[in-house]
């Protein structure tokens, strides 16, 4: 749950920063859609893959048959 309300977060911010970049022409029209792919595709990728590291990863923290309490 929580890396999908970051990657909504990220996604929000670059949204944002195109915005602002196209607007000041820092990015001219005709590119702004090839930009905004490659933008939105790269943050799909990499929170692809943080849950995809994150369901093989396990839950952290579980105890094992080995863990045992000190006295």
């Amino acid at each position: 749950m929580r890396i999908g309300k970051l990657a909504a977060l990220a996604a929000i911010v670059a949204g944002a920063v195109l915005g602002v970049l196209a607007l000041n022409d820092l990015i001219a029209r005709d590119d702004l859609a090839d930009v905004a792919v490659k933008t939105f595709g790269s943050i799909a990728i990499l929170f692809g893959a943080a849950y995809a590291w994150q369901s093989v990863r396990g839950k952290p923290g579980a105890m094992d048959r080995t863990d045992k309490p000190v006295p």
